[in-house]
């Protein structure tokens, strides 16, 4: 059997990430009609969700399943295996991979566990034996200890997760090393109305690791961010490579790492069998490639929303616009302690506001104006759009909400007729197409500029980091996460 190189290269890691997401065809090894069983959830997603290849069924011991024929081997099917979904027991791991690569299959989806995780000495050389056939076959393998996959571009859907959920096209993906934490992830932004095109479990990572992921969407057209959970990193110059591929491409990464305390670190060997190493080695490896480290799942979100509606910005400098003086007065503390400033406005720029600004209006950066006063927001922002303070962009944003609204499959929240006012349809945080609620965006936003702006060094530590949270709770901000899922 031919030994493959190892995955080092970003060209053969995105290769194989491509083989795994886009396979021809699927086979489950393992095949069960038991009630909840992770095979025919596997089964019945692949169908729910009109995957268009042939779905095979294996299973030695059973001649129908699914009301379909299973078959004993892969020398059995019609066609030779492309991917393979693996849910056995882990010591019939290794030799069932090497049958497949044998019978031509080019990815696999290991989610039995009992590897590297369960820190007993079988278990790790079980785990050893997994990698030594993953490198000897060849095969792109997400896994083991994962909960499957999704790829709307190719209608694949392995995720063991019987709720209903949105496979179109949108600007995010996801790779997290736990499948609870990247559904959580996905459902919450599917409530802003953000799809996510590409969702992979990359569970223990014997095979394909996070970094892979990154270095194929970063070759994505239709990827603008790239979300990532991690528990260890195994190959730190593998993933400087591929999120200096992601930032060249213009494709912020967004990370929360585990492994900030001892007790996480522990949580981490217990959960993937990962080496979780200090968190200040990860936060100089996050600042040498633009990595945006942020603390909590609430963070993720808000950073994820601000970057699918604009564009990365350039620099430090902001520009602000609101309707309170107190809120003008949290975003320039905000800006202050995350490294970011309001400059101020040319003289040209302020000449022309003071032509339109009325009586209580504080004429600089951010501009602070009544709200009775919205009827010449459209004039202010012209104003400092044609000036050389290139801070303002909401209308670009506007823009961009709209069309991501239409790309992912769902209509945006503002796209209504005149006049047809809902019950429900009161001012959200999240709301660009009004200048009364451009505050808390601009609030959350600051910290998430500092991708490339630089960012602020903890003195104490050198850590790169940003705390949405605090942000967002001096803008008055719900959480995310703490609101019940809906299913769409």
């Amino acid at each position: 059997m031919k030994v493959s190189e190892p995955a080092t290269s970003l060209q053969v890691a995105q290769a194989k990430v491509a083989v795994l997401l886009n396979p021809r065809n699927v086979v489950i090894v393992g095949a069960s009609d038991a009630p909840g069983s992770w095979a025919l959830r596997a089964f019945r997603n692949l169908r729910r969700y009109e995957f268009p290849g042939a779905v095979y069924a294996v299973n030695p011991r059973r001649e129908q399943v699914w009301n379909m024929r299973c078959y004993r081997s892969f020398a059995d099917l019609p066609e030779p295996p492309d991917h393979v979904v693996v849910v056995i027991p882990a010591p019939q791991v290794p030799e069932t991979l090497r049958a497949a690569a044998a019978a031509g299959a080019r990815s696999a989806t290991i989610m039995s566990s009992g590897f590297g995780e369960a820190q007993d000495a079988a278990a790790k050389a079980l785990a050893a034996t997994l990698h030594k056939t993953i490198a000897e076959t060849g095969l792109a393998v997400s896994g083991p200890n994962c909960m499957g996959n999704i790829h709307a571009p190719s209608r694949l859907m392995t995720l063991t997760d019987d709720r209903p959920h949105r496979i179109a096209a949108g600007p995010v993906a996801i790779v997290a090393q736990s499948g609870g934490l990247a559904m959580a992830i996905k459902r919450t932004l599917e409530e802003r109305g953000i799809a996510t095109a590409s969702l992979v479990t990359s569970g223990n990572e014997a095979g394909l690791t996070a970094a892979d992921y990154i270095a194929y969407y970063a070759t994505l057209p239709f990827v603008r961010v790239i979300v990532c959970y991690l528990e260890a990193v195994q190959d730190p110059e593998h993933l400087r490579a591929a999120c200096a591929a992601a930032r060249h491409a213009g494709k912020p990464v967004i990370a929360v790492k585990l492994g900030a305390s001892a007790e996480g670190r522990a949580a981490a060997l217990a959960h993937t069998g990962a080496l979780a190493g200090p968190m200040e080695e990860f936060d100089a490896l996050a600042a040498s490639v633009g990595i945006l480290r942020v603390r909590t799942l609430d963070d993720i979100v808000e950073a994820v929303e601000y970057f699918t509606h604009v564009p990365l910005p350039a620099g430090a400098n902001l520009g602000g616009i609101t309707f309170s003086g107190a809120l003008r007065g949290l975003l320039l503390d905000a800006a202050a302690a995350n490294g970011l400033t309001f400059p101020a406005l040319a003289p040209a720029t302020l000449k022309r506001l003071e032509a339109v600004l009325g009586v209580g209006t504080f004429i600089g950066n951010p501009l602070d104006f009544f709200r009775q006063q919205r009827d010449l927001y459209r004039v202010r922002l012209g104003a400092a759009r044609r000036s050389s303070d290139r801070y303002f962009a909401p209308a670009r944003r506007t823009a961009a909400r709209r069309r991501l609204g239409t790309q992912g499959g769902q209509p945006p929240r503002r796209q209504r007729a005149r006049g047809t006012q809902q019950k429900n349809d009161r001012p959200r945080h999240h709301d660009l197409a009004r200048p009364d609620r451009l505050q808390p965006r601009a609030a959350r936003a600051i910290a998430a500029c500092r991708l490339h702006a630089g960012g602020r060094q903890d003195a104490a530590r050198g850590a790169f980091h940003c705390d949405l949270r605090a942000t967002r709770k001096a803008a008055g901000v719900r959480p995310s996460l703490s609101r019940p899922a809906k299913t769409c």
